[in-house]
């Protein structure tokens, strides 16, 4: 499913997910981030940010995680950012 609505990140939790306030918790599918603490988290988080913080976004939905986290590929613009995260 493909979301034409207006999303906006308002807050990045990690190099493969974030939060908005339409549809809660996200987490880009295909890509794999440290997780806090992990080697690399805070520059994967950095990433991330600069791509999608406080940006208007498109959303493929493919379900939901076991945390129940949405399943997506996001898309800012014509930024495909699964791909260059």
């Amino acid at each position: 499913m493909v979301s034409t609505r207006t999303h906006y990140v308002d807050i990045v939790r990690d190099g493969d997910s974030f939060h908005t306030t339409t549809i809660g918790e996200v987490r880009l599918v295909n890509v794999c981030a440290p997780e806090e603490g992990r080697p690399g988290y805070a520059l994967a988080k950095s990433r991330l940010e600069s791509l999608i913080l406080h940006q208007r976004f498109t959303i493929k939905v493919y379900g939901r995680d076991r945390y129940g986290r949405t399943l997506a590929d996001v898309y800012v613009g014509m930024t495909h950012v699964n791909e260059v995260q």
